[in-house]
Protein backbone atom coordinates (compact mmCIF):
# COMPACT_ATOMS: atom_id res chain seq x y z
CA UNK A 1 0.00 0.00 0.00
CA UNK A 2 2.87 2.32 0.19
CA UNK A 3 2.79 2.89 -3.68
CA UNK A 4 -0.90 3.83 -3.14
CA UNK A 5 0.43 6.69 -0.47
CA UNK A 6 2.93 7.78 -2.88
CA UNK A 7 -0.15 8.01 -5.81
CA UNK A 8 -1.01 11.76 -6.63
CA UNK A 9 -4.43 11.35 -6.39
CA UNK A 10 -4.44 9.67 -3.41
CA UNK A 11 -1.92 12.33 -1.25
CA UNK A 12 -4.20 14.82 -2.32
CA UNK A 13 -7.89 13.31 -1.31
CA UNK A 14 -9.25 14.61 1.94
CA UNK A 15 -11.72 11.81 1.89
CA UNK A 16 -10.50 8.11 0.82
CA UNK A 17 -13.44 5.42 0.54
CA UNK A 18 -11.25 2.21 1.04
CA UNK A 19 -12.29 -1.03 0.89
CA UNK A 20 -11.35 -3.48 3.96
CA UNK A 21 -9.51 -5.97 3.16
CA UNK A 22 -10.47 -9.88 3.12
CA UNK A 23 -8.97 -12.83 2.78
CA UNK A 24 -5.75 -13.09 -0.16
CA UNK A 25 -6.96 -9.36 -1.50
CA UNK A 26 -4.05 -6.71 -0.87
CA UNK A 27 -4.09 -5.62 3.02
CA UNK A 28 -5.79 -2.00 3.31
CA UNK A 29 -6.31 -2.75 6.86
CA UNK A 30 -2.75 -0.90 8.72
CA UNK A 31 -3.52 2.11 6.08
CA UNK A 32 -6.85 2.57 7.14
CA UNK A 33 -5.92 2.09 10.37
CA UNK A 34 -3.30 5.03 10.32
CA UNK A 35 -5.23 6.88 8.75
CA UNK A 36 -8.04 7.10 11.41
CA UNK A 37 -4.95 7.43 14.07
CA UNK A 38 -3.84 10.34 12.17
CA UNK A 39 -7.23 11.73 11.39
CA UNK A 40 -5.63 14.27 8.22
CA UNK A 41 -8.04 12.62 5.94
CA UNK A 42 -11.27 11.61 6.38
CA UNK A 43 -12.23 7.31 6.13
CA UNK A 44 -15.12 6.12 4.78
CA UNK A 45 -15.65 2.51 4.24
CA UNK A 46 -18.36 -0.13 2.63
CA UNK A 47 -21.32 -2.19 4.13
CA UNK A 48 -23.52 -4.63 2.60
CA UNK A 49 -26.53 -2.96 2.04
CA UNK A 50 -29.19 -5.28 -0.04
CA UNK A 51 -27.71 -5.42 -3.16
CA UNK A 52 -25.54 -2.08 -2.89
CA UNK A 53 -22.75 -0.69 -0.57
CA UNK A 54 -23.50 1.53 1.88
CA UNK A 55 -20.73 3.91 3.18
CA UNK A 56 -20.04 5.48 6.51
CA UNK A 57 -17.36 7.56 8.05
CA UNK A 58 -15.31 5.29 10.49
CA UNK A 59 -13.06 7.75 13.20
CA UNK A 60 -12.08 4.27 15.13
CA UNK A 61 -11.42 1.19 13.99
CA UNK A 62 -12.90 -0.83 16.64
CA UNK A 63 -16.56 0.67 14.82
CA UNK A 64 -15.84 -2.43 12.62
CA UNK A 65 -17.00 -5.64 13.32
CA UNK A 66 -17.45 -8.93 10.61
CA UNK A 67 -20.73 -8.32 8.44
CA UNK A 68 -22.72 -10.70 5.84
CA UNK A 69 -19.93 -12.15 4.05
CA UNK A 70 -17.46 -11.93 7.17
CA UNK A 71 -15.77 -9.05 5.88
CA UNK A 72 -15.29 -5.90 8.40
CA UNK A 73 -17.42 -3.67 8.07
CA UNK A 74 -19.30 -0.46 9.92
CA UNK A 75 -21.62 -1.75 13.13
CA UNK A 76 -24.98 -1.40 12.22
CA UNK A 77 -25.15 1.73 15.00
CA UNK A 78 -22.22 3.48 13.45
CA UNK A 79 -24.14 3.33 10.23
CA UNK A 80 -26.96 5.64 11.63
CA UNK A 81 -25.00 7.99 13.50
CA UNK A 82 -22.41 8.44 10.82
CA UNK A 83 -23.66 7.70 7.23
CA UNK A 84 -21.73 8.71 4.35
CA UNK A 85 -21.77 9.19 0.75
CA UNK A 86 -19.35 7.39 -2.00
CA UNK A 87 -19.77 10.83 -4.20
CA UNK A 88 -18.28 12.78 -0.69
CA UNK A 89 -14.86 11.01 -1.90
CA UNK A 90 -11.94 12.39 -3.15
CA UNK A 91 -10.41 9.06 -4.23
CA UNK A 92 -11.87 5.55 -3.78
CA UNK A 93 -8.96 2.50 -3.28
CA UNK A 94 -10.93 -0.43 -5.49
CA UNK A 95 -10.25 -4.42 -4.33
CA UNK A 96 -10.40 -6.84 -7.04
CA UNK A 97 -9.09 -10.55 -7.94
CA UNK A 98 -7.94 -9.92 -11.67
CA UNK A 99 -6.59 -7.09 -13.64
CA UNK A 100 -5.83 -5.80 -17.36
CA UNK A 101 -5.36 -2.84 -18.81
CA UNK A 102 -8.65 -1.62 -21.12
CA UNK A 103 -9.10 1.29 -23.30
CA UNK A 104 -10.87 3.04 -20.39
CA UNK A 105 -8.51 2.26 -17.62
CA UNK A 106 -7.98 -1.22 -15.97
CA UNK A 107 -10.51 -3.59 -16.10
CA UNK A 108 -11.18 -5.56 -12.77
CA UNK A 109 -12.95 -9.18 -11.95
CA UNK A 110 -14.00 -8.73 -8.06
CA UNK A 111 -16.59 -11.69 -6.44
CA UNK A 112 -19.18 -11.32 -9.56
CA UNK A 113 -21.89 -9.90 -7.18
CA UNK A 114 -21.39 -6.16 -8.59
CA UNK A 115 -21.52 -4.13 -5.13
CA UNK A 116 -18.07 -2.21 -6.71
CA UNK A 117 -19.35 -1.90 -10.05
CA UNK A 118 -23.00 0.07 -9.19
CA UNK A 119 -20.73 2.39 -6.47
CA UNK A 120 -18.43 3.14 -9.09
CA UNK A 121 -20.82 3.82 -11.33
CA UNK A 122 -21.80 7.04 -9.51
CA UNK A 123 -18.69 8.79 -8.52
CA UNK A 124 -16.74 11.41 -10.39
CA UNK A 125 -13.53 11.15 -8.10
CA UNK A 126 -10.33 9.32 -9.58
CA UNK A 127 -10.28 5.29 -8.97
CA UNK A 128 -6.89 3.20 -7.99
CA UNK A 129 -7.10 -0.93 -8.20
CA UNK A 130 -4.76 -2.57 -5.94
CA UNK A 131 -3.14 -5.79 -7.16
CA UNK A 132 -0.35 -8.18 -6.44
CA UNK A 133 1.71 -8.17 -9.53
CA UNK A 134 0.42 -11.78 -10.39
CA UNK A 135 -2.87 -10.68 -10.73
CA UNK A 136 -2.33 -8.46 -13.74
CA UNK A 137 -3.02 -10.53 -16.54
CA UNK A 138 -2.84 -9.26 -20.32
CA UNK A 139 -6.67 -9.21 -20.97
CA UNK A 140 -10.39 -9.58 -18.89
CA UNK A 141 -13.68 -9.89 -20.86
CA UNK A 142 -15.62 -6.27 -20.15
CA UNK A 143 -19.34 -6.06 -19.88
CA UNK A 144 -21.07 -3.05 -20.69
CA UNK A 145 -22.00 -2.70 -17.09
CA UNK A 146 -18.32 -3.62 -15.50
CA UNK A 147 -16.72 -0.42 -14.87
CA UNK A 148 -12.78 0.47 -14.66
CA UNK A 149 -10.80 2.18 -12.44
CA UNK A 150 -8.04 5.18 -13.57
CA UNK A 151 -4.80 3.55 -11.91
CA UNK A 152 -3.71 0.61 -10.98
CA UNK A 153 -0.58 0.17 -8.59
CA UNK A 154 0.95 -3.31 -8.37
CA UNK A 155 3.76 -4.14 -5.32
CA UNK A 156 5.73 -4.77 -9.30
Amino acid sequence: MKRVEYHPAYSSAKTVAFYVSFGSEVETVSLIKREVAEGVKKVIVPYVDGSNLGWVHVTDFSDLAPGKYGILEPKKELRRAQPADITSADVVIVPGLAWAPHKRGFARIGYGKGFYDRALSKINAPTIGVAFKEQVVPHIPVEESDMTVDYLVSDD
